[in-house]
Formats: C-alpha cells, sequence, structure tokens
C-alpha cells in the first residue's frame, strides 16, 4: 500500500514513475485469493479511510478510478467476546463511549476525559501527519508535548490513568492485536492512532476483496502515465557514492532514476538490496526497534454457518491481558483469535450461500514450529465454540498461512505483520539511513503499520519528491 500510494500522488503529478513488484500482482498484504469458489482476503481484516474524505479514497480519485471500485462498510467494526461479556464496537465514536458507560456507569467520568484526550489527539496527529506530508519533515516535527508523552509511554500505563476496572481496560485493549504487542508494551500514540481512525474514517472493505484495492490503484497509476512491471524482483538497489541511482532486477534489466522508493522490508532494503555497512546498520536497527508480531492464518469455506453478529470478532480468553499475550505467540485452546466473515456484507465471495471464515492468530515469527494441521484444526474448533457452531465439522476448503508463508510472498522478515515493534518511543530509535533521494513507503516507515498508516507513508514519500521537483503539493 504504501507503494501504491506513493506511485499514485507521483504519476499523477506528472512524474515519470515505475513500479517493480516481484509477484505476479501488485499489492502485498492487499492480496486475495480464490479456492474452490471461495474467495479469502490474505490478510487484512478491514481498512480505514476508504470513505469519502478518507485518504485512500482521495488516491483514487486523484488518479480518476474511483469509480472502478466500491466498498461495503463495516458496522459493528468488531464484536469483542470475553469470557461474560460480548462488546460491539461502533462505528461512531460517541457511541461507543456510550455503551461503554452503560457497561461501566463507575466509570463514566474517566470513560468522558479518556475519549475527550483520544479525540483532541487524534485530530492533532492527522495535523501532524498532514504537515509532516507536505513538508517532507519527520514524523514528530512540531507535534505537541502531549503527543509525544504519549508516543513514549505504553497503553496501559495511559488507561489506567482515566480508568479503573480491570474488565474496562480489557475491553479497550481489544484491539492490541491489530498492533500485536499487549496494553503493557505498545506505545499509546499508536494505539489511539489505530482506535480513532476507524471512528473518524470508517472501517471498509473492497468489494470483491482487498486484491481490487492493489488492481484498481494500479489502473490509476497507468492512467496517468506510469509503468508496472509485475514477476520481476528487485536484485540491487544502485548508488552512486551515497545517492540513489536506480535499480537492477532479477531478470538484468536496469533501470536509471533520479528517485528511489523502497515499500518492502526494512532488513531486505537496507541489507538485500543495498549490502555493505548500510546492511551492518540494518541489523543494528532491527537488534534495537525489533519486528512485529506474525500471524498464524487458517482460510475456511464453510457450506453453512448460523448468521454471525458481526463478520470482524475478536476472543479473548481472560481479561487479563497482558498475561494471555505473554502465552498466546503460539496458538492454542485459550489464546486470543480473530475471525473475519467478509461475506456478512459481501456474500458473493462464497458460492451457494456460503460463507468465508478466515481464524487468525498471532504467531512469533522467529520461533514458529508447529504442525499446521495440528493447529489448523485446534484453530477451526475454537471458531466453532466462538461462533456456537461446529463449523470445524463442515469446512470444503482449509487453507493456512504460517510466519514463512507471509515472509516468501511479502519478504517482510520473520513473516512481521505489522513492520516494527510499535514500543513507547520506538521512533526515536530509528536513525536517518543517510542515502540521498532514498526513501521508505510503508510501515518500515515511522507512520506505523495497517493499510491506512503505509498509505499516509506513501503520500509522504511522493511530497517529498514533489518538494524536491518545485511542483505543487496537493
Amino acid at each position: 500500500m504504501g507503494g501504491l500510494a506513493a506511485a499514485s500522488v507521483a504519476a499523477a503529478a506528472g512524474i515519470r514513475t515505475l513500479i517493480v513488484e516481484k509477484n505476479p500482482v501488485a499489492g502485498g498484504y492487499l492480496s486475495s485469493f480464490k479456492r474452490g469458489g471461495y474467495l479469502f482476503d490474505s490478510t487484512i481484516d478491514c481498512i480505514a479511510g476508504a470513505g469519502e474524505g478518507g485518504l485512500i479514497y482521495k488516491l483514487l480519485e486523484l488518479t480518476g478510478v474511483r469509480d472502478k471500485i466500491e466498498f461495503v462498510s463495516i458496522e459493528p467494526v468488531r464484536l469483542t467476546i470475553f469470557p461474560d461479556l460480548q462488546v460491539p464496537v461502533d462505528g461512531s465514536a460517541a457511541a461507543y463511549e456510550d455503551r461503554l458507560k452503560g457497561l461501566f456507569p463507575h466509570e463514566t467520568v474517566g470513560i468522558d476525559a479518556l475519549f475527550k484526550l483520544m479525540e483532541r489527539t487524534f485530530m492533532a496527529l492527522m495535523l501532524t501527519m498532514e504537515l509532516s506530508s507536505l513538508t517532507g519533515g519527520g514524523f514528530a516535527s512540531g507535534a505537541a508535548s502531549g503527543m509525544l508523552r504519549l508516543q513514549n509511554i505504553s497503553y496501559g500505563d495511559f488507561l489506567r490513568d482515566y480508568v479503573h476496572d480491570g474488565r474496562l481496560i480489557a475491553v479497550l485493549s481489544d484491539r492490541c492485536p491489530f498492533i500485536g504487542l499487549p496494553p503493557s508494551k505498545v506505545s499509546a500514540l499508536a494505539m489511539i492512532t489505530l482506535i480513532m481512525s476507524y471512528f473518524h474514517f470508517g472501517a471498509y472493505r473492497p468489494k470483491g476483496g482487498t486484491q481490487r484495492l492493489a488492481d484498481v490503484l494500479v489502473d490509476g497509476i497507468k492512467n496517468k502515465g506510469g509503468t508496472v512491471i509485475t514477476g520481476a524482483a528487485a536484485k540491487r538497489i544502485l548508488l552512486n557514492g551515497t545517492k540513489a541511482v536506480g535499480v537492477l532486477l532479477e531478470n538484468g534489466a536496469e533501470y536509471r532514476s533520479k528517485y528511489v522508493i523502497s515499500g518492502c522490508d526494512y532488513y531486505q532494503t537496507f541489507h538485500g538490496l543495498i549490502g555493505g555497512e548500510y546492511g551492518a546498520s540494518a541489523e543494528s536497527v532491527i537488534e534495537t526497534v525489533g519486528v512485529s508480531t506474525s500471524f498464524f492464518i487458517v482460510y475456511a469455506g464453510i457450506t453453512r454457518l448460523v448468521s454471525p453478529a458481526a463478520s470482524s470478532i475478536g476472543f479473548f480468553p481472560s481479561y487479563d491481558i497482558d498475561k494471555t499475550f505473554a502465552g498466546t505467540l503460539v496458538p492454542a485452546t485459550d489464546s486470543i483469535t480473530g475471525i473475519t466473515i467478509a461475506t456478512v456484507e459481501d456474500p458473493g465471495r462464497a458460492p451457494n450461500g456460503g460463507h468465508t471464515v478466515v481464524v487468525h492468530e498471532m504467531a512469533d515469527g522467529e520461533k514458529f514450529a508447529i504442525d499446521r494441521q495440528t493447529v489448523a484444526e485446534t484453530a477451526l474448533r475454537k471458531a466453532g465454540r466462538i461462533l456456537s457452531t461446529g463449523i470445524e465439522k463442515n469446512p470444503r476448503i482449509v487453507e493456512t498461512a504460517v510466519p514463512s508463508t507471509l515472509t516468501r510472498y511479502t519478504g517482510n522478515r520473520a513473516g512481521a505483520a505489522f513492520g516494527w515493534r510499535q514500543t513507547p518511543g520506538y521512533r526515536e530509535k530509528l536513525s536517518p539511513h543517510g542515502i540521498d533521494n532514498l526513501f521508505m513507503a510503508g510501515h518500515w516507515d515511522d507512520m506505523g503499520g495497517g493499510v491506512l498508516a503505509a498509505a499516509y507513508s506513501g503520500l509522504r514519500a511522493a511530497n517529498r519528491i514533489l518538494q524536491r521537483e518545485g511542483l505543487p503539493i496537493d
């Protein structure tokens, strides 16, 4: 998404733009695939920013392809299930806040204060990101001291400043698996950004699968004169001293360019495609910051399913999310589980009234070594209990993905789902690489993980180039 966003902006501005993609289609984690008439999204649950006024909507407008894709709105955004409590996450922040006050009336004052601060923080962050995208400055340039503080404390500590009921803290931490860290270890700013982005920009899925978004963006880039080469892996980023001057492909083709944007893994960029002192530096940064968790994923085509209450479900076996996280990087009967049933809003993804059920659990990409079949059966049995139906008894199609699968298709080190580990202060550890005219775009930049953050990263990379070229920035 980072590379597609950058190319969309650059091509629309009249810059001669080339995308080089190793896979048969562009998109990375936006990919979808079909099995036996069932259409599955490989990794994405839902996307923020696809509604009118959102960044992804604007990118599609910018390249003249907005009418080529349809999005379906997700409501509720999520259904969070605990042992004795189910909490729908409303698409409206006000509605969700009222829901929480109804469930936890003794925390009303704290909930009010918490949501007011998250709203102020998010608006300040959006302004900072827009200014960063327009000026080419760093992520935190011009940021208020309060926002910097939230960047450097844990989400758990932030919540405890306002609310005290352990069950409420757990409910408010239900999106931590979207970043792959427990409340005690994830940056408060990262979590606030993720939570509020869905309230402000909505939760959507492209009708017909997330690959549709990538394909339509590619069409838009071509419409604006850009070139897209697929099935051709990059072998080397070419340097002249400390300046990026082009790219050499595995097939021997060489392209010279004034600027290079890397949308792939940080380690792959600096160790694999550049090497030398930059490779050694990449090793150091990886060791210092760390990479995010990965996922074990089961894709099941179901012939019959009792109508679920939501298409995005998060299951937590305990209110002690930190404790559960500590043992959940190996899928088990009592681990945190996510379930996506995209056919609830988009029934055309399955034949004959069936459903696609995607079960995903966090996994340690460095250490994952479990029999796929055994874990898939465990995951399906657990999903059947969560959904109160025996889906494991009637799946027609079952595929699995492990961290190494994610690495094979995307190059992400250890199958990292979100790029860097977004711990407090992680951005401060990302030192400049020192290569002129080379930019990063995607979740290995400093904007964070997720589709919308990657799109903002691509926007910033492209706008830095526009600024250097003296071109107007919209």
